[in-house]
């Protein structure tokens, strides 16, 4: 790097709010051909808040997250229109999960490893090894690709995978959330003793910005310009950090709603955060949505919405919140106003809802039909007695519930809605079936990517 681009990074640096140096130094980069530089350069602008910056970095990295900035600007891009199976290509990994997506390759990670498929003939790009409890922990950063190995962060080279550079954070890397340029990683040293740290990742690759010790977490979500942390030491408890200082905001259990003993945070941006909660007791198992200010104060509460946290059943778009919602017979996809809580529309979507993608103004709504059950193996008692005969208990002891077992096949299927005004626009069902339980899926610049058990499969309008 010669004077002049170093004077420009420390310019950029010295001053984060500062859009027009860090423009300057983005597009110095550009001139000299340091592609991973200017990336970098672009993160850093989206996470100050620049808004071509934010949509520039959505295509350098559209897996929508957590943080509500990257599923809204990552929202703007994707096919407008209802879907059709364009290409198909088998995974070999098992059990695989979509791990993210840069422009050139969709990622795909399982205990076996981390392949790279082409993003747009899906063929097989290159390979990475994962270690650790904790493999499933992949992020895209600028293009490139995050993964754990052991008590190090690695940056993998996204179009080749080649290792671009390491960093050992002094203990082993028990979880990760990132946030365009930054993760918040949890350092393990003992079963008892575990320390929050946030690290850059971007442009000063390693650099530990803050750390704090902490009791064992049951989970963290750095997104939006807060850090989110539950502590198993106080279930149905939060607290709210801001993500570049780690300075606590604020700490309670009661904005997650009354008396909630179990939460999970949804998504979140600079005006709020949207959390999942369920039941203030054991006989109240009722489920909830809420949006909280960035005070901690209740903006809104929707009763009756029982989401899948852990999946891919929500989403966000600016001002609205998306949810596929389980009901006796399939899922109801759910619109709710931000700014009041009230609901916008609601659309069948039947077997479809388990993931969402939002995409150029219209929200792809994912599943699996069941088409055949077959039954593998009966179920009942071993002895014939029931369930208080003591023959049958020490049956249960030694060899578990004998519960039937079936053999079941499922195809993809796909609803697409216009987020306007609900309308289905759209549907889909894959001729081709599968034995599989889930469907993760994702937007790029010009299709839709979904993993169907061992299947990959690029959708286009």
């Amino acid at each position: 790097m010669d004077d002049a681009l170093r004077a420009l990074a420390r310019a950029a640096e010295g001053r984060p709010d500062d859009a027009a140096a860090g423009w300057a130094l983005a597009q110095a980069l550009a001139r000299a051909g340091d592609r991973r530089g200017e990336r970098r350069a672009i993160a850093r602008l989206a996470r100050a808040g620049d808004l071509a910056a934010r949509e520039a970095h959505a295509r350098l990295a559209p897996w929508p997250s957590r943080s509500g900035e990257g599923l809204t600007f990552g929202a703007r891009l994707g096919p407008a229109g209802p879907l059709r199976v364009e290409r198909r290509a088998p995974v070999d990994l098992a059990p695989p999960v979509l791990a993210g997506a840069t422009q050139d390759v969709v990622l795909v990670a399982s205990p076996e490893g981390l392949v790279a498929h082409d993003a747009r003939d899906l063929a097989p790009r290159w390979r990475a090894p994962l270690s650790g409890p904790a493999w499933y922990h992949v992020g895209v950063v600028a293009g490139d690709v995050l993964v754990l190995d052991g008590q190090d962060l690695v940056l993998l080279d996204g179009a080749a995978g080649a290792p671009v550079a390491r960093a050992a954070l002094g203990g082993t890397v028990a979880a990760v959330s990132l946030h365009v340029d930054l993760a918040a990683v949890e350092l393990a040293s003992s079963d008892e003793e575990r320390t929050l740290a946030l690290v850059d990742v971007g442009a000063r690759f390693g650099r530990v910005l803050w750390s704090r010790p902490v009791g064992h977490l049951s989970s963290f979500d750095a997104a939006g310009p807060w850090l989110v942390v539950a502590s198993y030491r106080a279930p149905g408890e939060l607290e709210v950090l801001r993500l570049e200082t780690g300075d606590r905001v604020w700490a309670s259990g009661a904005p997650a709603g009354a008396g909630a003993r179990h939460w999970s945070l949804l998504c979140a941006d600079a005006h709020g955060l949207v959390v999942h909660g369920a039941g203030g007791d054991e006989e109240d198992r009722t489920a909830f949505v809420c949006e909280l200010e960035p005070t901690g104060h209740p903006r809104w509460r929707v009763e009756g919405l029982d989401v899948e946290a852990f999946g891919q059943s929500f989403a966000m778009d600016g001002d609205v919140f998306l949810a596929a919602v389980r009901r006796r017979e399939g899922r109801d996809l759910i619109c709710v106003e931000r700014r009041t809580g009230q609901r916008r529309w609601s659309t069948p979507v039947g077997a479809a809802g388990e993931a969402l993608v939002v995409a150029a103004g219209r929200c792809h709504a994912l599943g699996l039909e069941e088409m055949e059950r077959t039954l593998r193996r009966p179920g009942g008692p071993r002895w014939g007695g029931g369930p208080d005969d003591p023959r049958e208990a020490a049956a249960r002891t030694l060899y578990g519930d004998r519960e039937p077992v079936y053999d079941v096949r499922r195809r993809l299927v796909l609803t697409t809605v216009g987020l306007e005004d609900g309308r289905a626009e759209g549907t889909l069902a894959d001729d081709h079936t599968l034995a599989e339980i889930r469907v993760d899926a994702l937007a790029l610049p010009d299709a839709v990517v979904a993993l169907a058990g061992q299947g990959l499969l690029r959708l286009e309008a």
